[in-house]
Parts: C-alpha cells; structure tokens; sequence
C-alpha cells in the first residue's frame, strides 16, 4: 500500500503576539509623535507671546519718547513746507509747564506744537497715565482741552519718568523746587516701561514681575532739547 501523502496548511494573518507587539510600537510611536507636536505647539505659542509682549512694551516705549522729545517744541511747518509766522507764548502757556510729571512718575503731560495740525489746533496736550488694572492710556487734545484718554497698552507692571535737570537732580516730579526755571531745565527724561505675558509663562527672573508670568522691560533716556528755551 502507498502511504497517504501529507499535506502542510499554511496559516494566514498574525498571531494574538504578533499583533499585541505591533500594537505597543504603533502606541508608543504616536506617544512620541504626540510629545513632539505638543512641545512644538508650546514653543510656537511662547514664541508669538514673546513677540507680542516685546511688540506691546515697544510700541509704548517709542509713543512715550517720540512726545517727550518734542515736549516745548514752539516751530510749526506749514503746507508749503515754511515756518508760520504765528508768535506763541513761551510754553504757550500762563503757567503751565511744557513739561509735567506726577504721582511719582506714573503720569505725564508734554505739551508741544505739531505740525501735523491746522495751526489753530497745532498746541497740542499729550498725557500720559497708568491706571491701576496695569492700562497705559494715552490722551492727545488740543492745549488747555479737557484730557480725552485712550488705551494703548495693557498688561503693564510698571510705567515711570524720571527728569534729569541740568543742574545734576533727577526727580520724578517735575517741576521741581531742586530745578527751579531761569536757573536750570529739564535736560533729559528715562522712561521706564515694562510689560507682562497675558498668559502664564515662565521666562527669567525680573524684579516686580509676577512669578507666573514673563517679563520685557525697557529702559530709555530722551533728550529734551526743547525746554532749553522754556
């Protein structure tokens, strides 16, 4: 008798192990996968606070500066691109300073010509003021008009102007009996701004910052060339 001939089945698809192993890798594959795109996303979005906070801080910085520099300015441009004629009063004012500074710095007033003005309204009032919710508003009328503030920048820890006089003092009111007029100016302003994320977000360590929070701050000193003459 031949023997029956034995015939081998093959078996097709993956074993119960085989697929549990296959499961494991694609699980931690996308675990990794996902810590990836989640640091990435974090990174993006405290990048773009970052940017932001920088952006908030500067704007503010170079607004404050741009009216301190000009503070006293008496010369008006007309269209033709010659000075009028029109003879205002020194600091236009009846007493008045060009240039006031209180409540230690946290508030401000310039009051310069601009020319970006008709010339009747050219005498300009330019104030500045830090409310307590961190808002630094900003207020721009015509001279002797009752201030009319605007928000221009939130999440601020800290707004200061301190006054350099000619005579060496440096006070963060202005006028001053230790620069007194006739004698000595207002030389030179720093301005201090600085800002917080509007998000928590850690960053390096800053003296007045809220420790959930990260920081810019910027220090700037502007000349006062103006109020040589005043």
């Amino acid at each position: 008798m031949r023997p029956k001939a034995i015939h081998k089945t093959s078996t097709l698809g993956f074993t119960v192990v085989e697929l549990l192993i296959a499961s494991t890798i694609l699980v931690v594959v996308l675990g990794i996968a996902g810590v990836f795109f989640a640091r990435q996303t974090q990174m993006q979005r405290s990048t773009q606070a970052r940017n932001e906070l920088q952006d908030r801080v500067r704007v503010s910085m170079q607004l404050v500066t741009q009216d301190l520099a000009l503070a006293g300015n008496s010369a008006v441009i007309d269209g033709t691109g010659s000075k009028t004629s029109t003879v205002w009063p020194t600091c236009f004012d009846g007493g008045k300073g060009c240039l006031v500074v209180a409540d230690a710095g946290t508030s401000i007033q310039v009051r310069y010509l601009s020319s970006q003005f008709p010339v009747a309204d050219a005498c300009r009032d330019v104030a500045y003021r830090l409310d307590a919710a961190g808002v630094l508003e900003r207020s721009d009328v015509a001279c002797d008009a009752a201030a009319a503030y605007l928000p221009l920048a939130s999440n601020l820890v800290r707004f200061g102007v301190d006054v350099q006089c000619s005579n060496g003092t440096t006070s963060t009111t202005f006028p001053v009996s230790t620069c007194p007029p006739g004698a000595s100016y207002g030389r030179s302003a720093t301005v201090r701004v600085m800002g917080q994320s509007r998000t928590p977000l850690s960053g390096p360590s800053i003296t007045g910052c809220p420790t959930d929070r990260l920081c810019f701050e910027m220090t700037q000193e502007v000349q006062l060339p103006n109020m040589k003459d005043q």
